[in-house]
């Protein structure tokens, strides 16, 4: 692994000096091609790149320890820190946090992965690999979307081959449409017998079945976004995805592992942050996600949760509340049951949170779940109770990847008796998907199903200086440096904006 990872990063520096497009803040363009033409370079060289980027930024954890951690963990209140710069569940207002995943997405996945698109297209002795790039674009730009709604997608990455240095702003529906078209296509276009070898791969290492399964999957989460704002297309997706076969297994599960000897570039980055002392000794896991577990009586708490002496948290153990601090502001210690010291809380497990724990981009789990939503709605037929019990076991059995043994047993144990509860289906559907994503430490994905459903039902935090009151945020604002590079589309997107720039708006889907 870590013989692949520095060849993943010499091979990169080299074709990133071949083949460059749109940088972060679109204006840093290298507009000279090198000597070498674009089609002598073996394109499926960039793959890795494109993976391995979508992990977290390469520049420590830049966008992960702000985005991902310091913002959604503790919104959604899963994690929990008294560090003061944790702002998320303080819903104060960080500008450079908030541009974070803006500015390292837009150079480190979208350049690689528009340059992959771009140098496989039309070409049949690269048909797979083309596919796969598709779908890879659709996680990129996915998630950009669902942070700050509408944004640079069908002109951005193109500033040396198309000449854009200021690309415009697409309508989110507009995105999702494409999105959805692009997983659609390629899922059908994959060449599952006899097709190209897709090398350099490190989520599936070239299956095309399991890249087939994770297309129809993205696609199956991306189509269940539009339940409210368009639930015609969100029900013709969503059966599409389901009838082509979704994720089903967690060998299935779309991840990638950290390599510890690969220092900050390839070490998971989640742990990277965490396991900092300073963040250590302040992060915790949240009160509200482990009240959560207790009341589920959910065998999760014991795998994702642990005391500070290192033993696996139980029915006794307590959580972090959420929105205090060390006392600058709103101290920890006048927080109800204060346990006397931060070691009375329970923090993240140990095998949980290591360099080279895998970092989750989809699980079988939360497809499966995703799947009994859509029934439960009626999109598609079939079983919602079964989609439901599979997509827990499966859930519970994924955290075998992060070293623990016995999880198979501790999944079929729970979920033999487990049902939904009538009446309340959806709300058990959802919080099991909060719950799933946050113990794969995808916060990302538990702030955007939150928002699509309202599950769980949240109580927002009371912190004296939050900027927008007892309210938990429903968007990241845009980058302020888009108003010196980018003005005309940056202010376009503010005015189609219900509320304009501000935390409270609300992307086009989150109705």
């Amino acid at each position: 692994m870590k013989k692949l990872y520095v060849k993943i990063f010499t091979i990169t520096a080299i074709i990133m000096g071949v083949i460059t497009s749109c940088t972060k803040d679109f204006q840093s363009v290298n507009t000279d091609p090198t000597t070498v033409p674009a089609d002598e370079v073996d394109p499926s060289l960039l793959l890795s790149n494109v993976e391995l980027t979508y992990t977290g930024s390469t520049d420590f954890s830049y966008e992960t320890w702000r985005a991902n951690l310091i913002y959604c963990s503790v919104m959604m209140q899963q994690l929990s820190s008294v560090n003061g710069y944790w702002v998320g569940d303080k819903s104060r207002r960080n500008d450079a946090y908030l541009s974070a995943y803006w500015e390292k997405s837009y150079s480190e996945q979208v350049k690689p992965v528009v340059d992959l698109v771009t140098l496989t297209a039309d070409k049949p002795e690269h048909n797979n690999l083309h596919q796969v790039a598709r779908i890879m674009k659709a996680m990129v730009f996915h998630r950009i979307t669902d942070l700050y709604g509408d944004v640079p997608y069908s002109e951005a990455g193109l500033g040396y081959y198309n000449q854009i240095l200021t690309p415009k702003y697409d309508a989110q529906q507009a995105i999702y449409m494409d999105m959805l078209k692009e997983l659609d296509e390629a899922s059908q276009a994959l060449v599952l017998t006899g097709g190209d070898v897709v090398k350099n791969d490190i989520i599936y290492n070239g299956n095309i079945v399991n890249w087939q399964k994770f297309a129809n999957s993205l696609e199956l989460r991306l189509a269940m976004r539009l339940v409210k704002a368009d639930p015609a297309t969100a029900q013709t997706y969503a059966a599409k995805a389901i009838g082509r076969g979704i994720f089903d297994s967690e060998t299935q599960d779309a991840k990638v592992f950290g390599d510890e000897a690969g220092d900050r570039l390839t070490k998971n980055r989640n742990a990277q942050v965490i396991l900092q002392g300073y963040e250590r000794s302040a992060d915790r896991i949240s009160q509200t996600f482990v009240n959560w577990f207790k009341s589920k009586n959910d065998p999760r708490l014991a795998l994702y949760a642990e005391t500070s002496t290192g033993a696996p948290a139980n029915a006794s153990s307590i959580g972090m509340p959420n929105g205090y601090d060390l006392g600058g502001v709103k101290s920890i210690e006048t927080a109800p049951g204060y346990p006397g010291t931060l070691d009375g809380y329970v923090q993240n497990a140990t095998k949980t949170i290591q360099f080279n724990s895998p970092t989750f981009f989809m699980t079988a789990a939360e497809a499966q779940l995703l799947a009994a939503d859509a029934v439960q709605r009626g999109f598609v037929g079939g079983d919602a109770n079964a989609y439901f019990k599979k997509g827990v076991n499966l859930a519970i059995r994924s955290f075998a990847y992060y070293g623990i043994a016995g999880t198979q047993a501790a999944a079929d144990t729970y979920t033999a008796t487990l049902n939904l509860t009538p009446g309340a289906e959806l709300q058990d559907i959802n919080e099991q998907i909060w719950a799933t994503c946050g113990g794969t430490y995808n916060f990302y994905e538990s702030y955007a199903n939150w928002r699509r459903t309202g599950f769980p039902a949240l109580i927002p935090t009371v912190y004296p200086t939050s900027v927008i009151g007892a309210v938990i945020p429903r968007r990241f604002t845009y980058p302020i440096a888009e108003q010196s590079v980018n003005l005309a589309n940056y202010n376009a997107a503010v005015a189609a904006l219900p509320g304009g720039d501000v935390l409270t708006s609300r992307v086009w889907w989150d109705k």
